[in-house]
């Protein structure tokens, strides 16, 4: 290799370190040495070799002179081209045929020169398309010059191995040069194609990677907003456990008060000041059920209980406040419902109260009515399904879905007009699923509601059918 050849291509490295390294200077000092000793290149009229180094440097000097658009383009290209002619006179090199691109007054180029090129430009290249992978797009350079650099290859080889047989003008050789150039069309088509499924799945990834990240930091948030959820229904539950203590020492009071000679007016003042206590005794009740039912620490207590002395008794408690209403409550268990079952009914009778209780505050005449029926029965469980029906006020169809929420009613006005927390749908709800069943309601706007909830209860081992129960109490 002459002197002048191997400068060339340590000028033309140093050019290409410029790029790689984002300095200006070695490129255009590198460029511009390349160009002057390839002038020193020719032989006769003109070198294949100076050639290459020219275009090379065109390129390197076009790339750090340009807009960033343009420079992988320009660089992927001038590689390609280079590589071909590297590779071409390789080939052409061990075959014999060494008639590689010379052309008209080219020369042909020696192996080891050959080599350096191939190697240069496919360097080239390489730094053109790692400028372009950052973008996550399907660079059109890339399919296009591996186009251009299988159809240059084709193309040498069929000028070098048609100047060696003297076949130039041999149908088949032309039509084996037209079916190279085509391969070289499908061969870019199939590279264009290779690089859009890397990008794609390249963006897949990146994807994938952002979710997972936005997954993450959303259960993070998630378990914070938990565990602050946590902390505020241990709170309440601790605050109202606090506050029902001295509230019951009030009531207790209270009692022992009435129960004393007192005038009428000073009996007025405390049986009111009873009655704000009871209703704020049983907010602070509903806050520490609700409380513990959030903070997971409500437990049932399941014991063995006759299920009709326990409805009675609910129903007898509510039904003071039903007379002084002018209601009718009324009672009736299906005879088929067994009687001694196992569960917790202190949480059932819980329910009971909560519906009885609504019932009775949104109902101005008529009554209401508290039906028990067997759902589903086996050896060991039975499913029963009670319903409580009044003839009060009825709820909106669009609120229907709403009213189990928490600290929801009906209608806005609704505390105002008839007070409470809007919490006892929800701990019916909640306790309803604790005892293995389900609440839903049926209601008429202006003619009444019906709720209905199912639980499950185990039979007890000495049970007994018994007969139908009805109890009422009418009005006062």
């Amino acid at each position: 290799m002459p002197r002048a050849t191997a400068a060339c291509f340590v000028l033309s490295g140093l050019a290409l370190l410029g790029i790689v390294i984002g300095q200006p200077l070695f490129t255009f000092v590198g460029s511009a040495m390349t160009t002057t000793l390839a002038a020193t290149l020719v032989d006769r009229p003109f070198s294949i070799t100076a050639v290459c180094f020219i275009l090379l440097a065109a390129g390197f000097v076009w790339t750090q002179s340009s807009r960033r658009a343009y420079q992988s383009p320009v660089l992927g290209l001038t590689g390609l081209m280079v590589a071909a002619v590297g590779v071409t006179c390789c080939i052409g090199a061990l075959s014999g045929a060494e008639d590689a691109f010379a052309w008209s007054s080219l020369n042909g180029v020696a192996f080891h020169t050959a080599l350096g090129f191939f190697l240069l430009g496919i360097g080239a290249a390489a730094v053109a398309f790692g400028m372009t992978q950052p973008a996550l797009r399907v660079p059109a350079w890339v399919p296009i010059g591996a186009s251009v650099f299988l159809a240059m290859v084709r193309i040498g080889l069929w000028e070098a191995f048609s100047a060696k047989n003297q076949t130039k003008m041999d149908l088949l050789s032309n039509l084996t040069l037209f079916g190279g150039l085509s391969g070289a069309i499908l061969f870019g088509v199939v590279i264009h194609l290779a690089l859009k499924a890397h990008v794609q799945r390249e963006t897949l990834r990146t994807v994938n990677l952002q979710l997972e990240k936005e997954m993450l930091e959303r259960e993070r948030a998630q378990q914070a907003a938990q565990a602050a959820s946590r902390a505020k229904s241990e709170f309440l539950a601790n605050m109202s456990h606090e506050i029902r203590t001295p509230m019951n020492g009030i009531l207790g009071m209270l009692d022992l008060t009435l129960d004393t000679v007192v005038d009428s007016e000073q009996r007025d003042y405390l049986e009111t000041a009873k009655e704000s206590a009871d209703a704020l005794l049983t907010i602070i009740n509903d806050i520490l059920d609700f409380s513990k039912i959030e903070a997971g620490k409500l437990d049932l207590h399941t014991v063995d209980f006759s299920l009709r002395e326990s409805l009675a008794q609910t129903v007898k408690a509510l039904a003071l406040r039903a007379q002084q209403k002018g209601l009718d409550l009324n009672l009736r268990v299906d005879p088929q419902v067994v009687d001694l079952v196992v569960g917790d009914p202190v949480r059932l009778r819980q329910i009971l109260v909560n519906l009885v209780g609504n019932a009775v505050k949104f109902t101005r005449s008529g009554g209401v009515t508290v039906s028990v029926q067997n759902e589903f029965q086996d050896h060991q469980h039975v499913m029963l399904r009670f319903t409580v029906k009044d003839t009060g006020v009825g709820i909106p169809p669009e609120k229907l879905n709403e009213i189990f929420a928490s600290f929801t009613q009906a209608d806005n006005s609704t505390t105002r007009t008839y007070g409470g927390t809007g919490l006892g749908l929800t701990i019916s709800r909640q306790l309803t699923e604790l005892l293995g069943g389900r609440i839903w309601v049926e209601s008429q706007l202006g003619k009444g509601s019906s709720f209905h909830f199912t639980a499950r209860l185990g039979i007890a081992v000495e049970t007994n059918v018994a007969s139908s129960v009805t109890w009422a109490q009418s009005r006062a």
